[in-house]
């Protein structure tokens, strides 16, 4: 790369490229990595460090957290672009969907620690008890049936015999006339009606029993139906509470903390033992990117500090990103915000970096020239730069 007199940076054609490109917008602009929000800093990273958040490597990652595939299968193309947002929203709208279902299956608000023990309310009729009722009442319709087969049959009897009584009929064999046994139909008489009337109602009673037994299977077949359908609506009601509980977790996998940090865990390593070293040489407050992107300087957060001290986180992580990335390449403006101990922290610490084979250039707005042995000193008066002669 070629920086010109205007400030224009050119990169020459190669492979190196790319790879040179996204390191050196941090390092040319120093103040950039702070400004960007957490996942445009998750982003720069996982291209300026060459850190591949293929789908591959996420799949691998959901299924080492027992993600099924099913929900794999949904949330992989989405992340084609390597948009984790994108994911995690989809999987957060996929857990919405599945609490409004529980909600219209329950009829109440959902809720994590019920929701994995709710069942549907107890039937209006219970199986167990329909069953003995049908078998019940079986056995009085069997009962029924005898009673009335039996007194059927004692009343056909009389009416045969009321028959006989009253019949006159002539002996084929001797000719002889039998008369009417007036005595004995009149007997018959007596007790038939009766037997007659206890007979209908022996009739009703055998209906009667026909109808109670009908009317109990068609209670056990509603009793069975509804508990198939309290099953079901638990089972359903339970269905997606679990769907809400893997999106849930997928939802966790895609935001900053989950996978994404996995994925860049092992750089912020070597990038906040660099940055340590650093703050150990110049004194600065020690700069920490924790996994969700917060940057703290000093144990304060970064937007929290002072001008100088973001100065100094900038350039702490401008410098661990040139040292990783093998850029060895420096450039601070501003560094008039620095106070003058300061400056000569910054100095000895350039120095040593220099040593290690860093250019560093150093920018500032000074009441006059500097002149500092070792260095290569230039002024800029009236939009022409001019070198300074080392004392």
């Amino acid at each position: 790369a070629s920086i010109s007199k205007t400030g224009k940076v050119t990169f020459n054609e190669g492979p190196d490229r790319d790879a040179v490109a996204e390191p050196l917008r941090c390092i040319l602009s120093p103040k950039l990595f702070g400004s960007m929000d957490a996942t445009a800093r998750r982003a720069y990273l996982c291209a300026a460090l060459k850190i591949e958040a293929t789908v591959e490597r996420v799949t691998t990652a959901l299924r080492a957290h027992k993600v099924p595939e099913e929900q794999i299968g949904d949330i992989t193309p989405l992340l084609a672009g390597g948009s984790f947002d994108t994911a995690a929203q989809e999987a957060d709208g996929r857990a919405k969907e599945y609490r409004a279902e529980w909600k219209r299956l329950t009829g109440e608000n959902y809720g994590s620690d019920k929701a994995g023990l709710w069942e549907a309310p107890p039937n209006e009729i219970d199986p167990p008890a329909a069953q003995k009722a049908l078998e019940r009442a079986k056995n009085l319709e069997a009962l029924a049936d005898k009673e009335l087969r039996e007194f059927a049959a004692k009343v056909q009897g009389k009416r045969a015999d009321l028959a006989k009584a009253t019949h006159e009929w002539v002996c084929k064999h001797c000719g002889g006339v039998n008369e009417a046994d007036i005595e004995r139909a009149s007997e018959i008489n007596a007790v038939l009606p009766e037997m007659e009337t206890s007979l209908q109602f022996l009739e009703r009673a055998k209906a009667t029993r026909t109808r109670d037994r009908l009317a109990a299977g068609q209670m056990l077949q509603e009793a069975t139906s509804q508990q198939s359908g309290r099953e079901k609506k638990t089972a359903d009601a339970l269905r997606a509470h679990e769907r809400v509980i893997l999106w849930t977790q997928v939802k966790q996998l895609m935001s900053p903390d989950g996978i994404p940090a996995g994925l860049v865990g092992d750089v912020l390593k070597g990038l906040n033992a660099r940055m340590r070293e650093t703050a150990g040489i110049t004194g600065w407050p020690q700069v920490v990117i924790a996994n969700d992107m917060t940057i703290t300087v000093g144990n304060r957060l970064y937007e929290l500090c002072s001008e100088a001290e973001q100065w100094t986180a900038d350039a702490s992580f401008c410098e661990a990103l040139a040292e990783l990335t093998g850029i060895k390449l420096l450039m601070l403006d501003r560094v008039d915000v620095l106070g003058v101990d300061q400056r000569n922290n910054l100095l000895l610490w350039c120095d040593a970096l220099n040593q290690e084979g860093t250019q560093v250039i150093l920018c500032a707005t000074l009441k006059a020239p500097a002149n500092l042995e070792g260095v290569r000193c230039y002024w800029i008066h009236h939009g022409e730069l001019q070198a300074v002669a080392e004392a």
